[in-house]
């Protein structure tokens, strides 16, 4: 399901004199709220500190481990040496194993995330050892669909904001916080938009 904030976002941020120079024949990006919550939190703890390529042959590999589906009981059925097996380091073994054992343990409830604000879905999260504030900011731009993220953690972010900067380094915070003032309350499409310019490389 497409969020109703999307057209509008879109509308804004086609015009902005940042962007614009390089949006020329890009589309909209899709959101979509649909999908599966836990699908969507193990893509992100995989794709942790990876550049996408790496990232998508491990998760591909990791999800043919589970030929029943993926679900928190069969991690847990899994080995640490099965997933380091298949390109996982043992860190993010570990996390998702107690992610599993968490949800298993009703300390995380993922029903409910799409009720929560920003703020209350990273403490959910983050109750799991290896998931920060980027993998609930990643849930909360591909998944729950919230309409003002911005993950200034991420390389392709800050990498995306040096080029329609025109800057020589990668930007701090403070200067990413500074620029999306104009996007809001649209940050998570601006995010989208920043990744593809970066992609275009």
């Amino acid at each position: 399901m497409k969020p109703a904030w999307v057209a509008p976002a879109w509308e804004k941020l086609k015009q902005d004199s940042l962007l614009m120079p390089f949006l020329d024949g890009m589309e909209c990006p899709e959101v979509t709220t649909s999908g599966d919550i836990l699908g969507e939190i193990v893509a992100a703890v995989v794709y942790q500190q990876l550049s996408g390529k790496a990232a998508a042959t491990i998760h591909s590999r990791f999800m043919t481990l589970l030929p029943d589906g993926l679900s928190p009981e069969a991690i847990l059925n899994l080995t640490t040496e099965e997933m380091r097996g298949v390109g996982l380091s043992r860190q993010k073994a570990a996390c998702l194993r107690d992610l599993s054992e968490k949800l298993l343990a009703g300390l995380i409830d993922l029903d409910s995330l799409p009720t929560k604000d920003a703020e209350g879905v990273e403490a959910e999260l983050t109750q799991v050892k290896g998931i920060g504030p980027w993998t609930a900011e990643m849930l909360l731009i591909f998944r729950l669909g919230h309409p003002d993220i911005l993950p200034t953690l991420d390389l392709g972010i800050q990498k995306g904001f040096k080029r329609v900067l025109g800057l020589a380094e990668l930007p701090s915070k403070e200067v990413m916080l500074e620029t999306a003032e104009r996007w809001r309350p649209y940050r998570s499409l601006a995010s989208r938009l920043l990744w593809r310019i970066q992609d275009t490389l």
